[in-house]
């Protein structure tokens, strides 16, 4: 059996339980400055030697032992440590340390997480009694195993639960919280490390095959639930409100890098963004409660998406992020509108409930890939090396734009309605003044989301008022005056009414028709495109458009054409006719 070496300096190290040892971990761990101000910092003896695990000591991790017989390990970050690098220190101090109390410090000295808890269960989970372990494997082999034998001694001797996502073709390992995923260099490394501690000979062949077999025989990895958040101290059911302890049949991906504290419902950061964003319009902040309310409770089935629109600097990234963060990161991916139309770029939504785009670049088209995914449609996903499969999201879609974005129908260029139905417009025009800006503001709304998450619940008891807010937001105030000044045929139409009360005389006219603007709606609206130097739609176009543009004008009675002298006449009429006229004139 080959022996593991000891990490550096790990026998300079004191024992014994009142001892503490320290450790220097990351990309610049070898950086004597650093290791001054740890010393320094924790004012240990002028000749005391941390541990240190540079680059290629975190590489070779799983080759090495963290023995310290201490009962106090802190652990100082230098540079890059990555969430994967820090769980492998800490599987290895479970499986070859006495120390209970473990933490790590980021590189400003202060406290980034205690993994004590999580040390405990990691020995709970190998087996370990009184955190020593055990003296000999109880591994058997033959002399000339085969592939059978080599996969369940290596199951046998992995201490962490394995399953697969098959969907996704990735590895998992079960952490003792959540699971992390193990990419196929991190499983080949540790079937290496299985190899010599067995004393097998191996090849780069025999590392591969038997890497494969391990993912055809671990079980599948069932899907996680979107309903819930992951937090260094539980979980927290998005529906519910009720935060309980995080178990590995949760099947988490992800948790967030902080605790949530249970017994507050404090919010005043949340309110303070409420209060500027809402600027005193009572509607617009029940609709803001809305909308995060359909991301916190993901109804997709509403079949809705978010445009957040506005001036450079209004706050409109930190709607996204209060979104964010209520969702969970696990829970959350970005992609533009652009990247609904890309197979490729549509497999980051798979097991997502939120989508955003925090910096839509300049859109033009029909969309028509995010109408798919909003819709209750069917998408073509495409996989790294895999045949491509329809996928059905169950997304909320957000972007954040400083112009609105319109989308056509392909054929002449007119705002597509389909999008029209679906897309609810929030505006950001007031800058946030310098003196109130707070660069720390998302970290203090994080502290406030179990407020936050309640405070929504309680406000809608009922899901379909939050519906009927959003609905209500969609067809009045800034809502219609965005759309009004981004499409051509929805400001045309807010001149006009439907009026059943009097006596009908408007045509659709055409371009040869001898009637005027005022009884000829296609000769008025040619005339309007000529007085703003518009390209005009066809006629046939314009009159399958015109209705949709009436209803986002917020005229919701049916247009209706009444046969009088062998010609269509319209229920139609101009609000002011005059006005109007010298409206489009002055431009």
């Amino acid at each position: 059996m080959t022996k593991l070496k000891n990490a550096p300096n790990v026998n300079k190290q004191p024992k014994g339980k009142p001892y503490e040892a320290y450790i220097i971990a990351g990309s610049n761990a070898w950086d004597k400055t650093k290791k001054q101000t740890v010393l320094e910092w924790t004012k240990s003896e002028s000749d005391y030697q941390p541990i240190i695990l540079g680059g290629k000591e975190l590489r070779e991790i799983d080759r090495l032992k963290l023995a310290v017989e201490v009962g106090t390990t802190s652990i100082y970050r230098a540079g890059t440590l990555t969430e994967a690098e820090k769980s492998a220190i800490c599987q290895n101090l479970a499986k070859h340390s006495t120390a209970e109390t473990v933490a790590f410090y980021d590189e400003a000295l202060q406290l980034e997480e205690n993994v004590s808890e999580y040390i405990a269960r990691l020995r709970a989970e190998m087996g370990k009694d009184g955190g020593r372990v055990k003296a000999e494997s109880d591994i058997s082999i033959s002399d000339n195993p085969t592939q059978k034998e080599l996969l369940h001694a290596f199951l046998k001797w992995q201490p962490q639960p394995l399953a697969r996502d098959t969907k996704l073709g990735i590895n998992y390992l079960y952490n003792g919280i959540y699971w992390q995923s193990l990419d196929n260099e991190m499983l080949e490394r540790q079937i290496m490390a299985f190899f010599e501690e067995v004393d097998i000979d191996f090849s780069d062949r025999k590392i591969t095959s038997l890497a494969k077999l391990v993912e055809r025989k671990i079980p599948q990895m069932p899907d996680g639930s979107p309903d819930i958040i992951g937090f260094a101290n539980g979980k927290l059911n998005k529906h519910t409100g009720e935060f309980t302890a995080i178990t590995k049949e949760d099947y988490l991906r992800e948790i967030e890098d902080y605790e949530i504290n249970p017994n507050s419902t404090d919010t005043p950061y949340f309110e303070q963004w409420l209060d500027f964003a809402s600027n005193g319009n009572k509607n617009k902040r029940e609709a803001l409660f809305g909308a995060l309310y359909a991301v916190l409770t993901n109804r997709y089935k509403w079949q809705l998406y978010f445009e957040v629109v506005g001036v450079a600097g209004a706050g409109k990234s930190i709607f996204g992020e209060i979104a964010k963060v209520i969702n969970g990161r696990g829970n959350t991916t970005i992609l533009d509108i652009g990247g609904f139309d890309e197979q490729t770029e549509l497999a980051k939504i798979i097991g997502k409930s939120l989508v955003l785009s925090p910096e839509q670049p300049y859109y033009c088209g029909n969309a028509d890939g995010l109408k798919r995914a909003t819709g209750g449609e069917a998408v073509g996903v495409r996989l790294l090396y895999k045949q491509g499969i329809d996928y059905y999201p169950k997304i909320i879609f957000m972007y954040a734009t400083n112009n609105v974005i319109t989308f056509t129908d392909g054929r002449d260029g007119n705002q597509n309605s389909g999008h029209l139905r679906r897309k609810v417009t929030f505006y950001f025009g007031r800058k946030i003044p310098d003196d109130v800006r707070d660069d720390d503001f998302i970290e203090k709304v994080k502290g406030e989301i179990y407020g936050i998450i309640h405070r929504l619940l309680n406000t809608f008891p009922n899901p379909e008022q939050a519906r009927e807010v959003l609905l209500s937001h969609q067809k009045q105030g800034e809502a219609i005056e965005m759309q009004r000044e981004s499409n051509h045929l929805i400001s045309f139409a807010t001149h006009f009414k439907i009026d059943n009360s009097k006596p009908i005389s408007m045509r659709w006219g055409s371009t040869r028709t001898s009637l005027n603007e005022s009884k000829a709606l296609y000769k008025a609206y040619l005339f309007f495109c000529d007085c703003i130097g518009q390209k005009p739609l066809s006629l046939q176009h314009f009159k399958r458009a015109f209705p949709e543009a009436l209803k986002a004008s917020r005229e919701q009675a049916q247009i209706i054409e009444v046969m009088k002298t062998g010609n269509k006449t319209l229920n139609i009429s101009y609000k002011d006719y005059q006005s109007t006229m010298d409206e489009w004139r002055d431009g």
